[in-house]
């Protein structure tokens, strides 16, 4: 069996781990911050959440959210 270096495996792991809890967009920044002022606006005029999730479906926006 090769030299084994527990130490560096361990480092290797919580590299790994770090890699994996990096999410892949800025802290802070939703994909509907661009869009906050027409989903108020929408929400006001008695949209409701259906209604705004399908509205941001659409083209050009084309995006996928949560219900929630």
């Amino acid at each position: 069996m090769p030299d084994f270096d527990p130490t560096a495996e361990l480092k290797q792991v919580q590299v790994f781990k770090k890699l994996g809890r990096i999410r892949p967009y800025s802290q802070g920044r939703s994909q509907l911050d661009p869009y906050t002022a027409e989903l108020l606006a929408l929400h006001d005029s008695g949209a409701r959440p259906a209604d705004l999730q399908a509205w941001l479906k659409m083209p050009p926006r084309r995006l996928k959210v949560a219900h929630s």
